[in-house]
């Protein structure tokens, strides 16, 4: 994929995924569920530019939209002002993160990468919830959910009726990232998750498709940490580096929160 490519693929007749690579060399994904009366855009990548095909697929579609932001972070939140008059769907600490970490980065990244991020424009939820929301779009139901760990105000979006747990940053392969915990309540909640008999296939916004072994491995994997923040783990030689460094940060952040149940 090229850089700034976005490619659209369908996996079922209501469900499109829009999917980018990132400098890290990693991918991040943004979806559309089509409705009977509604549809909806889970994430909208990191720039107004990569939705054109998504506004495409929602003129075709004829159905009023809206934005669903499964965290605050810019790969999944810069893209929202491509649906100036769509309602934006976030968990309630989504807003903040936005205007503060979130407006900070956008200055840092105009300055350093002019020319790549002039049409982003911080636009935040307009719509929060605390911990969970229920949304029927017409045959299609998204269930809402707040799993914080990766970030405090991270949400999972599950579709029950076909099995599919879009996981954002809960969970990633080949390893979740820590940046707020709790760490232990995470893991746990990834194994509820895990144990449920409407998820089959579960997507990751970083990572290829896959199925409840993911939320098992990265509920095994947090908890490894943080009973041993000095344990050692190998980077498979087909995932990014970027998760390298990743684990290190994972491994400085257990030692932290283990220091405070002390």
């Amino acid at each position: 994929m090229k850089p700034d490519e976005v490619s659209l693929r369908s996996l079922t007749p209501s469900l499109w995924v829009a999917e980018r690579m990132l400098d890290e060399g990693m991918n991040v994904v943004a979806f559309v569920v089509l409705g009977e009366v509604a549809s909806a855009v889970i994430d909208t990548l990191t720039r107004p530019e990569d939705m054109e095909g998504v506004r495409g697929i929602l003129r075709e579609h004829g159905r009023p939209a809206f934005v669903v932001n499964t965290h605050a972070d810019w790969d999944h939140t810069w893209g929202n002002s491509a649906f100036p008059n769509s309602p934006i769907i976030a968990h309630r600490l989504c807003r903040a993160g936005m205007l503060g970490a979130g407006q900070r980065e956008l200055n840092r990244k105009q300055a350093t990468e002019p020319g790549r991020y002039d049409e982003v424009t911080i636009t935040p939820p307009t719509t929060t919830f605390s911990e969970f929301m229920e949304i029927d779009l017409g045959g299609v139901t998204l269930s809402i959910q707040h799993v914080p760990g990766h970030t405090a105000d991270e949400i999972v979006v599950h579709l029950p009726a076909e099995g599919i747990l879009i996981a954002g940053d809960a969970a990633e392969w080949p390893i979740p990232t820590v940046h707020d915990g709790p760490i232990g309540e995470w893991a746990a909640a990834l194994r509820r998750w895990a144990a449920r008999d409407d998820v089959e296939t579960v997507i990751p916004s970083h990572g290829p498709v896959s199925d409840a072994f993911l939320l098992r491995d990265n509920a095994e994997y947090l908890e490894d940490l943080l009973a041993d923040p000095d344990m050692r783990w190998t980077c498979p030689p087909d995932a990014p580096r970027f998760y390298e460094e990743a684990h290190a940060q994972n491994a400085a952040l257990a030692r932290r929160e283990r220091a405070k149940r002390r």
